[in-house]
């Protein structure tokens, strides 16, 4: 997913559009990308897509680049038409590629754009539900492969099950707000295990982002209330910050790879609570060596 600079409108007009997908048209080729799904709304797009090259990071470089340079020229337009770095969103298991292509197809109807996702000529959602797509690139088996097997009956039940989802918010699609990974803790585990980066791997922070996904944190506290010799619950007491306390903000963040806000949102603090408090015991360590070793333990 990408957005606009500043939010701003990437797509003025069909023209722009059009462009776009033909860009996307070129870049699948280019770049042997399976695109599964899209949807363009005014600032910011979706593409439900796989690499078996591993090259998402060019094939979004060229793609937001390509499309930005034909913006300027068409438009007049000087400066940052996207905001920084595209989001990525790794969906370990197919079992959720039905959720998630919901979630793109709905898109216009839940910013109440449309009524029905039909009504909306950009997404893919037409190509889903016509027995022939517009778009040759377009690859819909990995979808449809769940609703049926043939191939109006796939169709039918896909619109059915699409459809269904209108007017509620699943409780999937929050899970897309904030991890990196979509699966379970075993595939998390299983992708931790096998792609774990050589050498340091604190400074990677997609990561460490994986890590977090996998994380028990009750299980991390305990281990530190057990390091400190404290009970457990002292722990979570929202005004208690002695030592062991920034200790465990420390250790779910540095050694655990969770976010500030993800710990935050655990101990019922906030960010800048974690934030502080890390910088905090950090001060605290290289002051007190045994307070350090102590910590220390808590990697190991």
């Amino acid at each position: 997913m990408t957005r606009g600079n500043n939010l701003q409108d990437v797509f003025l007009d069909d023209s722009d559009r059009n462009d776009f997908l033909n860009l996307i048209a070129k870049a699948a080729q280019r770049y042997n990308l399976d695109i599964f799904a899209f949807c363009l709304m005014s600032n910011h797009y979706h593409l439900f897509l796989q690499t078996p090259d591993a090259n998402l990071s060019s094939a979004m470089q060229w793609i937001n680049g390509t499309y930005t340079v034909r913006f300027r020229v068409r438009k007049g337009f000087k400066g940052h038409l996207f905001q920084g770095r595209f989001k990525a969103k790794l969906v370990a298991e197919p079992e959720y590629f039905d959720q998630l292509g919901f979630y793109l197809h709905l898109n216009p109807v839940l910013a109440g754009l449309v009524k029905t996702p039909e009504e909306y000529e950009w997404s893919s959602y037409r190509d889903y539900i016509s027995a022939k797509p517009r778009f040759e690139w377009i690859d819909r088996d990995a979808l449809l492969s769940q609703f049926g097997r043939s191939g109006f009956a796939r169709i039918r039940n896909y619109r059915k099950a699409c459809l269904s989802h209108l007017g509620e918010q699943p409780e999937f699609w929050n899970k897309l707000i904030d991890p990196v990974v979509i699966g379970s803790a075993e595939a998390v585990d299983r992708l931790i295990k096998k792609y774990a980066p050589k050498g340091n791997q604190k400074p990677v922070t997609d990561y460490q982002y994986l890590l977090s996904a996998a994380l028990n944190p009750d299980h991390e506290v305990e281990k530190v209330a057990d390091i400190f010799e404290v009970d457990v619950s002292k722990l979570k007491e929202r005004r208690w910050a002695m030592p062991a306390k920034l200790a465990a903000y420390a250790h779910l963040v540095e050694n655990c790879g969770m976010r500030p806000g993800q710990a935050a949102k655990y101990f019922g603090v906030s960010s800048s609570a974690v934030s502080k408090g890390v910088s905090r015991f950090k001060q605290m360590i290289s002051d007190n060596p045994a307070l350090g070793k102590k910590y220390g333990k808590l990697g190991d």
